[in-house]
Order: C-alpha cells, then sequence, then structure tokens
C-alpha cells in the first residue's frame, strides 16, 4: 500500500505464481499463448472514511466454470492473499477494511467447485471475525461488529436462509409465542457478535447473524411456537452438567409418545401432551416447554440423570505360562467331563483340588453355562493367592514372576475410562504376511503380502452398580505369527475371550485355561556343505519344537466417586514408582536422600 492510500498494483504474473501455489486444478490450465487475465485499476479508498480501504478489484477474463473443480490448499498465508485468490476464482470484487488482518489455513482434500469454494471462503472469514456485505458489483469484507452498521441483506420469513457463513438480519413472525419470552430462550444459545431483538405489538424477532447460525434458532423457534396453552406452558432453559442433551431429550420424550392413546398412560411417567424438550447442542442444554407441574416433574428427573457418573480403573494383568509350570489359583472354575455319573459326570467344580478331593466341591450340572473343558475362571478377592503365596494385588504378583522363565507377562494394561464407556487398548506390531507366491512364465517369482494386526487388545467395558459392584464386558485378543507352514506361508495363533463378568469394586477375577500350541521349525546345517543338494543332508539337520502355554487374564476394577479415590490411587502408583527407582538406581537414590547422621545432633 503506498503512502497515498492506493494499493500497488503487483504484476499479474506474481498473481499466477501465487495461484499456482495454493490452487491445484484437476482440470488443465490454459495454455500458455492465452492473454492473463487483467486486472482493474486500483481504487483510492476515501480520504473521510480510513477505517476502510478497497483492495484492487479482480476481474478475470472469464471466473472458473461452475463444472470446474479445484483443491484448495492454504498453508498459513496472509488473508489478503487469500482473498485475491478466491477474487481470482469466483470472478468477485472486493473492497477489503484495512483491519482484515492475520493469516488463514485452509486444506481442502478433496476438489469442490468454485461455488463451494465461495461457501468455505465465507466460513473461513466467519472464523476469523469477518463477514461479506454484498453492495452492487463488489462485496465488502468487514469485522461482525461493524458490519451490522452497514446495508446487510434483510430476509423475510418466506425467504429461506442458505448454507452460508453470511451475515443478515432474519424477521421471523411468531404465530402463538410471546416474542419477550423466545428472546429469553434464545439470548444464551447466540454468540456476542449476534443481535435479537422482539417487537411484542406485531409478534415478531429480528435476528442478525451468520445465516448458518440463524437456521439453527429459526428450528428452534419453529419448535417453540406450536399450538400450547398459552395459559400454563413457558419456555425453560435447563443447562446439563454431565449428561449428553441429545441423548436425554430422547429419553425425555419417549416418557409420554404422542401417538399414545390417552388409556395407555398406565405406570408411564405422568407429563401432558403439550410438553416439549429442544435439545440444543452448542450449549448442551434442553429447551423444555411444559406448565409449571410438568417442568417441576422434570427438573426431579432430570437432575437425577444428569448426576455425575464415576469411572472406573481397570488394572489387567495378561500372562503365558508353560502348562509344565501351571498356576494353582486357590480358588477357580473348572469344567469337569470324562467322568462317569457314580464319580460326578457333569458336575461343576469349585476349588483347585480334583474332583473329591480336599478343597473343591461339586454343583448341579445345570447351574452353570457349559464351558470347553480346561476353561477355569474364578475370584480371587482382594488378595491374589498363587501357589500357596499371599499377593496384595497384580503389583505385587508381578514383581515376583517376572524373574519366572515358565512366566511370560504380554501385557499389563492400565485404563481409565467413565460409567458404561468402553476402554480399549492395543499393544503389537503391523506385520507383513505372504498370502501367494506365483512364478510368471518367466520364470520370476512374485509373492502378495498384506499387512495384519499382531499383539495383545484388550476391550472393557464397565457398568457401575450402587451397591459396590462392576459388570463388565471383556473382549479380549492375543495373536502372535507361529512358525511357516508346510507350504511355507506363516500361519497365525489366535486366542479370544468374549465374556461378561460381575466383580466387586478392588477385588481380582482371573479368566483362564486358553491353550495355546505352537511350533517352532529350526534347520542347523554345516555351512556350505549343508547346502549341497541331496549330499546336503549328510551336514545338516531340521528339528521340531512345540510347546504349549496357558493364557492367564487377571482384571482389577476400582471405582473412581471422587477425589479421595483418585488420590488414593494416585499415591499408590506413586509409591510404585519410589520403589521401582529404589531398585533400578540405588546408587543416585542413596546420593539424593541425605545421610540419617546429618539429621541428628544439630
Amino acid at each position: 500500500m503506498s503512502g497515498n492510500g492506493i494499493q500497488e498494483k503487483r504484476p499479474i504474473r506474481n498473481m499466477a505464481r501465487h495461484l499456482a501455489m495454493f490452487l491445484m486444478l484437476s482440470l488443465a490450465a490454459p495454455a500458455a499463448g492465452e492473454p492473463p487475465p487483467s486486472s482493474a485499476p486500483a481504487a483510492a479508498a476515501s480520504s473521510g472514511n480510513p477505517r476502510q480501504e478497497e483492495a484492487a478489484p479482480v476481474r478475470p477474463a472469464a471466473a472458473y466454470p461452475g463444472s470446474m473443480n479445484v483443491t484448495i490448499d492454504f498453508d498459513n498465508v496472509d488473508i489478503q492473499t487469500f482473498i485475491k485468490a478466491i477474487g481470482e476464482m469466483t470472478g468477485k470484487n472486493f473492497v477489503i477494511d484495512k483491519q482484515v488482518q492475520g493469516s488463514v489455513t485452509v486444506f481442502s482434500p478433496k476438489q469442490i467447485t468454485a461455488e463451494e469454494a465461495y461457501r468455505v471462503f465465507q466460513s473461513v472469514l466467519e472464523m476469523h471475525g469477518f463477514t461479506t456485505v454484498p453492495a452492487g458489483n463488489i462485496t465488502k469484507i468487514l469485522p461482525l461488529k461493524d458490519a451490522r452498521e452497514k446495508s446487510i441483506a434483510t430476509l423475510t420469513q418466506e425467504e429461506s436462509a442458505g448454507p452460508e457463513d453470511r451475515l443478515v438480519t432474519r424477521i421471523v413472525k411468531l404465530k402463538y409465542g410471546n416474542p419477550e419470552e423466545v428472546k429469553k430462550v434464545l439470548d444464551p444459545l447466540v454468540s456476542r457478535q449476534s443481535i435479537v431483538q422482539s417487537y411484542p405489538p406485531s409478534g415478531m424477532l429480528i435476528i442478525t447473524d451468520v445465516q448458518t447460525n440463524i437456521a439453527r434458532l429459526v428450528k428452534i423457534i419453529d419448535a417453540l411456537d406450536g399450538e400450547l396453552n398459552k395459559s400454563t406452558a413457558t419456555v425453560n432453559v435447563y443447562p446439563l452438567q454431565n449428561a449428553n442433551a441429545e441423548e436425554l431429550a430422547k429419553a425425555l420424550l419417549n416418557l409420554y409418545p404422542k401417538s399414545a392413546s390417552p388409556g395407555s398412560d398406565k405406570g408411564r411417567f405422568a407429563l401432558s401432551r403439550n410438553v416439549q424438550v429442544l435439545p440444543d447442542k452448542t450449549t448442551n442444554s434442553l429447551v423444555i416447554t411444559a406448565s409449571a407441574e410438568d417442568y417441576a416433574m422434570l427438573q426431579g428427573l432430570i437432575r437425577q440423570l444428569d448426576a455425575p457418573r464415576p469411572m472406573v480403573y481397570i488394572e489387567a494383568l495378561i500372562l503365558e505360562v508353560d502348562v509344565k509350570r501351571d498356576l494353582n489359583l486357590g480358588t477357580e472354575w473348572r469344567a469337569m467331563k470324562d467322568v462317569n455319573s457314580s464319580t460326578g459326570e457333569g458336575l461343576w467344580q469349585i476349588g483347585s483340588g480334583g474332583l473329591g478331593k480336599s478343597g473343591s466341591y461339586a454343583i448341579l450340572p445345570n447351574s452353570m453355562t457349559k464351558y470347553a473343558s480346561g476353561f477355569a475362571f474364578g475370584l480371587l478377592g482382594k488378595g491374589i493367592t498363587i501357589g500357596g503365596s499371599q499377593f496384595a494385588d497384580i503389583g505385587a504378583m508381578i514383581q515376583a514372576i517376572k524373574n519366572d522363565s515358565d512366566v511370560h507377562i504380554l501385557s499389563k494394561p492400565q485404563l481409565l475410562t467413565m460409567d458404561s464407556e468402553e476402554a480399549q487398548i492395543q499393544v503389537g506390531k503391523n506385520v507383513p504376511y505372504m498370502t501367494r507366491q506365483e512364478t510368471s512364465t518367466t520364470d520370476r517369482d512374485y509373492s502378495t503380502y498384506e499387512y495384519r494386526d499382531v499383539g495383545v487388545s484388550l476391550k472393557i467395558t464397565p457398568h457401575v452398580s450402587s451397591d459396590g459392584y462392576v459388570r463388565m464386558k471383556i473382549a479380549q485378543e492375543v495373536s502372535q505369527l507361529t512358525s511357516e507352514s508346510s507350504s511355507g506361508l506363516p500361519t497365525t495363533l489366535k486366542r479370544t475371550i468374549n465374556t461378561t463378568v460381575t466383580v466387586k469394586d478392588a477385588e481380582t477375577m482371573v479368566i483362564g485355561g486358553m491353550i495355546g500350541d505352537s511350533t517352532q521349525l529350526g534347520t542347523y546345517k554345516v555351512p556350505l556343505l549343508g547346502d549341497i543338494p541331496l549330499l546336503g543332508w549328510l551336514f545338516k539337520s531340521r528339528s521340531t519344537n512345540r510347546e504349549k502355554t496357558n493364557l492367564y487374564v487377571f482384571i482389577t476394577p476400582r471405582v473412581i466417586r471422587d477425589s479421595g479415590d483418585s488420590n488414593g490411587i494416585y499415591q499408590e502408583k506413586n509409591d510404585h514408582i519410589e520403589k521401582l527407582k529404589d531398585e533400578f538406581f540405588p546408587a543416585e537414590r542413596k546420593k539424593a536422600t541425605p545421610d540419617s547422621g546429618d539429621t541428628h545432633g544439630h
């Protein structure tokens, strides 16, 4: 901008370079021999209005046709460069207020039309506090707070607002509602730049806002302006603290369906037929139109449904144990079969001992769901007993078995989730998996690969009851690639659990009995000699190593209802970290601790 207030012309070549940088057209660019678009002379800003200055109107030889698609890619560019690029694309002339400053970032992953690009342009301006105001053959770009003073478009009730972020004034005439009462409902739902005025003599509302926001407000107004009992019905806004407004509104409306007959409401919530509940997603509020009696009834119900939900902290331990070193879990459910009726055929056994031995007893066969032979699950309580040893929690058990070569800890995830919300953790890798191998006519080998997730996956959805129990829906999967099969393709060993259990708060349950059988093929040979055809077998050998492992899943849920519960878990984990520091960094910890002799005798 020159000192006399007139914008300097930039060479057309620079403008083309900007467009080539930020716009990638789906169609071929114009031929090099075509003349570049011309720019109209720069217009001088009025000296009497120092707040506004005009950008050079962009007058391309021909605007991009509506069928031509573009991909927008602007990364932290000056907003005025962005405006000029849109002007070149749409053929519009812009006058830019000097307050329009800043940088914008816009990415369009797919191609859009020039008309859609202009809607994106209006949305970007609205996000930065600016808007467009058409004025004849030009379009003014102003701050939203100043645009209300200009000649913005006015829409009547018959004219519908388009899907644009353009500032307009909309006149809405109410049929039944009181404009003053409806205005009180709308005021908390609009932004600071928006204006809602009521005119009771004509039963009108006058709203100044961007078109997309006006469309949202009109839906609320239409719902509030129904045939209501004017003598008793009032409009109320109930802001929710914890619940979701849309889900709660559906639940409340189901209490008395509009299609229900007058005699079919026995045992249902006694609401009048003229009650309306409308959710506002933006403010997470309920807009309720009801009589004072109905609203009081709804308030009590909403308070209960809007109560804060507890969280659940879940500790899990997933480990494999060699079948030769199986764990004695103390208490377990075990499915028994292959025994005759005289000794308990079809009975279920509880306890770690064999059938009829000390530490076990049988229950009726129809009182439990049947599982495969070898499957076991049980409740271990707050203390975990394995092989006669007592452990306070999962962490203590991990410390005890971490050096056991027959026990392999696969994962020890810790999850925190809301009541009735799914929590998931997945640990593993995405490995290539050869699915096909072919040889072409030219004796060249071709292989086809797929990538698959291999590792440990755990999904848990907890439901907390008022009596301190936690019902958990568990989906557990452990997968691993085994050695190659005879065809040369690898095989996958996958073990899954899908079950629902109920555990008392802070107690541990275990699921086990999923035995996996893996085979490892090995080849041992003398270098060079073992590669000789036929004779090489005199200098090499193959071995097959089979390993059976039992998969156990330990899960401990802990309910967090307030800050005291969360602080207790935090302190426990902090103490555990300090113990690990003492174990792995004893020298550094000793240096950090002052000598006890220095603290006495002073």
